[in-house]
């Protein structure tokens, strides 16, 4: 079971992987990710890195303020 904050909406990857899209082909080469719930459902974070890695641009990714008590080893 998930906890969602009330009043949280989540995005779908869908809609994340588009903005990484564009934010490739603006030419970015470093993407943030600063939200606490990141890791909560991890099929989903896994979807988008695999999305990024797939992309094999190089480009450089920051996870902060990622709950420590839900990442893996």
């Amino acid at each position: 079971m998930h906890y969602v904050t009330p009043g949280y909406r989540r995005r779908s990857v869908e809609n994340i992987t588009q903005e990484i899209d564009e934010i490739i082909d603006q030419g970015y080469q470093t993407i943030q990710f600063a939200d606490d719930n990141f890791l909560q459902i991890k099929k989903d974070a896994e979807k988008i890195m695999d999305h990024i890695i797939a992309k094999d641009v190089g480009i450089k990714i920051w996870v902060e303020q990622a709950r420590v008590d839900s990442a893996e080893r």
